[in-house]
């Protein structure tokens, strides 16, 4: 059997055991290396059978033979552990599947050619994802992993791979423009995922992590919010020493190497209860850029779905930000600080609602500032096509706080009422068949 260390790299618990006549002691497999898999041997189990079932070569088992120590390659003891180079094993293309797809998305096959993209749409090697200015999606791996991919981005599935027998898989992306957001399997065996931008790799084995590259300065940008992540500089050589990403570090890119990772900016603070938006378009407030952060720092906040699609995406310093007209429903706001490289820190995260609908009817009559004559004043309004009735607020305070008029259950568009000499602010909702105001 295989465990994890406190590092997260298999080892191997050697257990003493009795062997029968014949058959030679199983000596415990080496330490294993980060790019090997750990096979328990079943009864029955030769080398060269294994060597036909899961490597690419079947003459592989010559190999295995030197790298596990096996006197006996058709004699093998059941339950003994054996190392097998990933490289050997022999490797299935899978495909993908784009989910949660919001606003304009596409699939440009092999031969140039881009559609449209759906819930449910196939991704496979050598194709490539493009979300609109208000696209999003996300893409699912056949291990569970996924990735988000943010509005005006563009993302190519390289390489998607089933190892044979061990479950393990192999995913590589390049990204070509825009962001994306990975979760990577943590569950053994963990996925070999990594995304290229032109200017930075990161590899990654169960984590959570950001990555983005700017076509137009040629940076690319890593961030790490779960886990650990290799970063290195593409075109590198793949045993050059990368440079390791830990939780709540980033680190930028260029074509002139990696920079030094830094820590990510901090959670903004949030009020922690639920906010309901009754008036649209919708328009959500939060903290003012704090004192003393970098020059050039932002904000990025995105509105999530309950299914964790994301809907929409503002960036910049002002501390608000309009979401126009979402459907009635519960959401999620999530904002991150930028500093001034353009890397996105720790996140925080607001629930809210929206409750906006039927939408107040249009206000005929008297205008705003008219001055009648008489103690009657008619009040007009039109008729909404979704409201069932309306409700009726008058008073001489202009936040109506306590009005001294609360007419409820109209089902007509006016109103008339004998008020006093003096200044009235008045104010109309609309009210559905349910109740809902």
């Amino acid at each position: 059997m295989s465990r994890l260390d406190g590092a997260g790299r298999p080892f191997v618990a050697a257990v003493a055991a009795l062997c029968t006549a014949g058959i030679a002691a199983a000596a415990p497999a080496p330490r294993p290396a980060d790019d090997d898999w750990l096979y328990e041997v079943q009864a029955g189990d030769h080398l060269v059978g294994i060597a036909q079932r899961m490597l690419a070569d079947p003459r592989g088992w010559r190999q295995l033979q030197r790298l596990n120590g096996v006197q006996a390659p058709r004699r093998l003891q059941p339950g003994r552990t054996l190392r097998i180079p990933m490289a050997l094993l022999r490797a299935e293309t899978v495909q993908a599947e784009v989910r949660q797809v919001v606003g304009q998305v596409g699939v440009r096959g092999t031969d140039g050619t881009l559609n449209d993209a759906h819930d449910g749409a196939a991704l496979r090697p050598s194709e490539t994802l493009e979300t609109g200015r208000d696209g999003s999606a996300q893409v699912r791996f056949a291990d569970g992993s996924q990735v988000r991919v943010s509005p005006g981005s563009r993302l190519t599935l390289e390489q998607a791979q089933v190892l044979r027998g061990s479950g393990q898989t192999q995913q590589t992306l390049r990204l070509q423009q825009g962001e994306v957001e990975s979760q990577v399997r943590r569950e053994p065996p963990r996925p070999r995922f990594e995304i290229r931008s032109p200017v930075l790799r990161l590899g990654a084995r169960g984590t959570e992590f950001r990555a983005s590259f700017d076509a137009a300065s040629q940076t690319g940008l890593g961030a790490v919010d779960q886990g650990r992540v290799e970063a290195r500089a593409e075109g590198s050589p793949a045993r050059a020493p990368g440079t390791l990403l830990v939780d709540g570090y980033g680190v930028a890119a260029t074509a002139q190497g990696v920079a030094r990772p830094v820590p990510l900016l901090p959670a903004a603070s949030l009020t922690t209860g639920p906010v309901t938006v009754s008036r649209l378009p919708v328009r959500l407030r939060w903290a003012s850029i704090a004192a003393g952060w970098p020059a050039g720092a932002a904000w990025q906040a995105q509105v999530l779905s309950t299914g964790d699609a994301l809907l929409a995406e503002r960036q910049g310093r002002e501390a608000d930000g309009d979401f126009g007209a979402l459907a009635d429903g519960r959401y999620r706001l999530r904002l991150r600080a930028v500093d001034g490289q353009g890397l996105a820190g720790r996140e925080a995260t607001l629930a809210f609602e929206v409750a906006a609908r039927p939408e107040p009817p249009f206000l005929s009559a008297p205008a705003a500032g008219a001055a009648l004559v008489g103690s009657r004043a008619t009040l007009s309004w039109a008729r909404s096509s979704v409201a069932a009735r309306y409700r009726l607020q008058l008073g001489p305070a202009a936040d109506l706080a306590s009005p001294q008029h609360d007419l409820q259950g109209l089902d007509a568009t006016s109103a008339t009422l004998d008020l006093a000499p003096g200044t009235w602010h008045w104010r109309l909702a609309s009210v559905r068949a349910d109740g809902h105001q």
